[in-house]
């Protein structure tokens, strides 16, 4: 596999969501608060905010990304997509279901949002068709029980990484397997510096840990 490391800088909106989220568990998207009240919400809120900003539905308050909102991940991937490789078939994973549907805009999405169905069709149009370049999926929901990616595809483009690190490692062997006609794999691997996608916010709460049994010595 030949991974290829590319880092980003948030943009304004999303550093500022971002920051307050990471300091205070809590911050505005216009008007609606966004809120994370326990350590995991807020790891899973600060990856989701990593992707793009979302927006806030203010009647339900359930969070839903929509495309022309600021995202760096999003314009990263196009350009990989242009630019280096305009011609092939690639596969893109993210942790969030609802940023791959998103995503998917124009090309086809593989999550837990759509029916059986639907999912069987969209990998079927990936395999079959090659009007069908992009399939977006969401880790949880190809890491198992998917074969036949590696026949057409030697590509992938990682937006971030599951907390479950066992999905990760099965969603890496969807391409890089038995069948694959390629050398090698191509794995573009997405990091938001000063985010958790370096693993910044664990390094925090670990720093803030060991202060707090200092104090307590």
């Amino acid at each position: 596999v030949d991974v290829v490391e590319v880092k980003l800088d948030l943009p304004k909106e999303q550093r500022e969501v971002y920051d307050s989220l990471e300091e205070k568990s809590v911050a505005l998207i216009g008007d609606e608060p966004l809120t994370a009240p326990v350590a995991l919400t807020l790891l899973l809120r600060l990856r989701q905010v990593t992707l793009g900003l979302p927006d806030i539905d203010p009647d339900t308050g359930d969070l839903s990304f929509k495309v022309g909102r600021p995202s760096v991940k999003l314009q990263a991937l196009r350009r990989v997509l242009e630019q280096e490789c305009p011609d092939e078939k690639v596969l893109v994973f993210t942790s969030s279901r609802l940023f791959a549907d998103m995503a998917a805009d124009g090309a086809r999405a593989y999550t837990g949002t759509l029916s059986q169905t639907d999912r069987y069709s969209n990998i079927q149009a990936f395999l079959d068709d090659d009007s069908v370049r992009v399939l977006a999926a969401s880790i949880p929901s190809i890491a198992e029980g998917t074969d036949g990616l590696q026949r057409v595809c030697r590509t992938e483009v990682w937006l971030d990484e599951d907390l479950n690190g066992m999905l990760v490692e099965q969603a890496q062997g969807r391409l890089n397997r038995r069948g694959q006609k390629a050398d090698k794999i191509k794995r573009y691997v997405f990091h938001a510096l000063d985010t958790e996608d370096e693993g910044h916010f664990t390094q925090l709460m670990e720093r803030s840990r060991a202060a707090r049994k200092e104090l307590l010595k």
